[in-house]
């Protein structure tokens, strides 16, 4: 089977590929990078945070680590059922499934929300940068979009901002420097990063 990542509609896939190479990306400038999302990307190499521990093992101060730790806590809501939500997962092949993933995910949230869920995701990535004599290194909260050639995403990135998981302010207040990247696949094995940050 041959399959055209150019026109894959699975946004998990898409997203993966994406999260790679912004790990790269983040890499080659010098930042130490740790996996905060739940994502398969870990089992490619990346270290995953998956405890408290491992958050405290990065040096932060109590400050981030606390603001770190309520993702944690969103983390111990319970997911749906399979007869819990009014419509299954969408199929990527439908013809309308940006729309059916749009209302699916809405639907996924309210049923979260209802447990507590404090309406904030995980960020993709926590990172450290490097620092010197005078300055502390910057710490970086980290998300992560991936966009194809002719996608809408693709054509607005301010449509991308108001979709960060989780307050940039808040973030900042914590003492977190927060990083969207955007990671556009082009044609031929090429691809383009755009950073933005707050």
């Amino acid at each position: 089977m041959i399959v055209n990542l150019l026109k894959e509609r699975d946004s998990q896939i898409i997203g993966t590929i994406g999260e790679i190479l912004a790990w790269g990306y983040l890499s080659k400038k010098g930042i130490s990078i740790r996996l905060f999302g739940q994502s398969p990307v870990g089992i490619f190499g990346i270290p995953v945070i998956d405890s408290l521990q491992a958050i405290r093992d990065l040096g932060l101060d109590e400050r981030r680590t606390a603001y770190l730790e309520t993702f944690e806590k969103n983390s111990l809501v319970r997911p749906p059922g399979p007869s819990e939500l009014s419509m299954e997962r969408p199929n990527p092949n439908d013809p309308d499934y940006e729309e059916k993933w749009a209302r699916y995910c809405e639907e996924y949230r309210e049923f979260l929300r209802k447990q507590g869920w404090t309406g904030e995701e995980r960020w993709d990535f926590v990172g450290v940068g490097y620092g010197s004599r005078n300055k502390p290194p910057p710490v970086y909260v980290i998300e992560v979009k991936t966009t194809r050639p002719g996608s809408r995403r693709q054509r607005s990135i301010s449509a991308l901002k108001p979709k960060l998981p989780g307050d940039p302010d808040r973030a900042k207040e914590a003492g977190f420097t927060p990083l969207l990247i955007v990671v556009h696949l082009l044609d031929s094995w090429k691809f383009e990063v755009i950073e933005l940050s707050w």
